[in-house]
């Protein structure tokens, strides 16, 4: 019975050497567990910090988009409210209502002043110089009922998000819409 001699991995090297070569092993072993573990910790808690920061974000962006909204809704109450501009819309003045739309949104930095009718029909707009917001009137006309219940809206005009607000124009009946 020849059996074949089962060698050691080790056995032709030096004590030293079988020592060391197995807790280096050892050692890189740990090594590699940790960086794991730090790693995962590191990920987390990475993705925890953007998940918060995000939400702080959305806050922020839609507080700013509440003040904005708010500041719009003045202005455009301010127009529907002035004498005379309800006098041009009564005796139908296209230019005065034009040239009141135009001066007003470009004093309260509005991108685009319209006048809709009493059935949510855009009558007029302005917008001053900016030939990207041409396609808006599409789009007001589209989202009008909308504004009429919640007076604040954002629509898509082209490749660009704007926010609308609409409020009535009274004398003393509503005879009008003014949307910025």
């Amino acid at each position: 019975m020849n059996r074949p001699d089962k060698r050691s991995l080790f056995e032709g090297w030096r004590l030293s050497t079988r020592m060391v070569v197995p807790s280096l092993l050892l050692l890189l072993a740990l090594q590699l567990v940790g960086l794991a573990v730090i790693r995962g910790g590191v990920d987390a808690n990475a993705r925890s910090q953007l998940a918060e920061r995000l939400a702080v974000s959305e806050r922020i962006w839609a507080r700013l988009l509440e003040q904005r909204a708010v500041k719009l809704g003045q202005g455009a109450a301010l127009l529907a409210a002035d004498y005379g501009f309800r006098s041009a819309i009564g005796s139908g003045d296209e230019e005065t209502i034009h040239s009141a739309l135009d001066n007003h949104g470009a004093r309260i930095d509005a991108g685009l002043t319209a006048l809709l009718d009493t059935g949510l029909a855009v009558r007029t707009v302005a917008h001053g110089d900016d030939a990207a917001l041409r396609p808006a009137t599409a789009v007001l006309g589209a989202i009008a009922p909308q504004l009429a219940k919640e007076g604040s809206a954002i629509a898509m005009v082209g490749a660009r998000p704007y926010q609308f607000v609409m409020v009535p124009v009274r004398a003393p009946l509503v005879i009008g819409w003014v949307a910025m």
